[in-house]
């Protein structure tokens, strides 16, 4: 097998789950030798790396054609049609990782047979994905390990934020959103429960708990941010719940964390959820999806059960009585394998 790669996904900034999958996998692959060129889909073109929206074809078919293997992680569905054409009429194999799969019945049917009748190698991230699409594939999260002496320290705001509410006992709970999305007319990263949930336990509860969220891209989401930092204000929550704006290391900000919350209302494989578990926060999530063993469920949406199950981890936490670690197993391996396999 020949070991010149090209990855087709976003790449950070801005951070979401699928650009940090991309930039974990090509450090690793270039640790084993592989040659790995990227294609960025994200809206932000970065110095030294072609981006699909600046319409550079030529660049864009010399990568195609350089490539032993292109990899394809595309969330818009348009540049995933691009690459698998480009990819194919190059004769070049193509593997398909599926972050998340959310099609109509005739836009799913369309897809399987595009992907049967071009080869493609799928990787589904969950159980889920795979039984949507119906088609056979290697069934494997999208976990990388963090390289943490690499990660950025947190921001200065941060960091203080947390350590004052540290010092007072409070339990230091973290959340985040790679933009403020709508899902079937609500808040997509549930940030608005959050908000509602800290604020009932502040009236109401005996354990001090604290809150860090973080939108890691809010452009265009402008008004949207002000409102919730109003309501931050209009109920004297600053103190004990911070809503940062932009990029910083997740993996990090959970190594200062007791508590994780994915209160998403759709989901794919959240690596937010398995870095949680690797690095032994008490994880909460939602039900919307299957999640990995170790998680604790809330009912999606419900803001009561949300905060029974906060309250009760908070009290695990400080009776010592919290969840053993998960361990979680890296996917680099089993994608090394597709590559050959696809290869023959």
């Amino acid at each position: 097998m020949g070991n010149k790669v090209v990855i087709c996904g976003p790449v950070p900034e801005p951070v979401g789950g699928v650009s940090i999958h991309i930039a974990r996998l090509s450090k690793c692959l270039e640790k084993l030798n592989f040659q790995v060129s990227l294609i960025d889909e994200s809206p932000t073109s970065k110095s030294g790396i072609f981006n699909i929206r600046s319409f550079g074809f030529l660049k864009y078919c010399k990568l195609i054609a350089s490539a032993d293997v292109v990899h394809i992680h595309s969330s818009v569905r348009i540049f995933l049609f691009i690459h698998l054409i480009a990819a194919s009429a190059l004769c070049k194999p193509i593997v398909v990782t599926l972050h998340s799969w959310r099609e109509t019945a005739l836009k799913n049917l369309f897809w399987r047979h595009l992907f049967k009748l071009l080869s493609v190698r799928l990787i589904f991230v969950s159980n889920e994905i795979q039984q949507r699409v119906n088609l056979p594939g290697l069934i494997k999260e999208a976990y990388i390990h963090p390289d943490l002496e690499n990660e950025s320290e947190l921001p200065e705001e941060v960091a203080s934020f947390i350590n004052a509410n540290r010092g007072s006992g409070a339990c230091i709970c973290v959340s985040n959103a790679y933009r403020l999305a709508r899902h079937q007319g609500e808040c997509l990263y549930g940030l608005d429960m959050c908000l509602e949930v800290m604020n009932h336990i502040s009236l109401k509860s005996s354990n001090k708990l604290a809150m860090v969220y973080v939108i890691a891209n809010y452009d265009g989401d402008e008004e949207v941010v002000e409102r919730y930092e109003k309501y931050i204000k209009d109920h004297n929550l600053q103190d004990s719940f911070l809503l940062f704006k932009g990029a910083l290391s997740f993996a990090k900000l959970l190594m200062a964390a007791d508590i994780s919350v994915r209160a998403t209302n759709t989901d794919g494989d959240a690596l937010s959820v398995r870095e949680s578990l690797n690095l032994g926060c008490l994880t909460i999530a939602s039900d919307c999806v299957e999640r990995p063993d170790g998680t604790v469920l809330f009912k999606v949406r419900d803001n009561d059960d949300l905060e029974k199950v906060i309250v009760n981890a908070a009290e695990c936490l400080h009776e010592n009585n919290s969840e053993k670690r998960a361990i979680i197993e890296d996917c680099v391996d089993s994608i090394v394998n597709e590559y050959r396999l696809c290869k023959g």
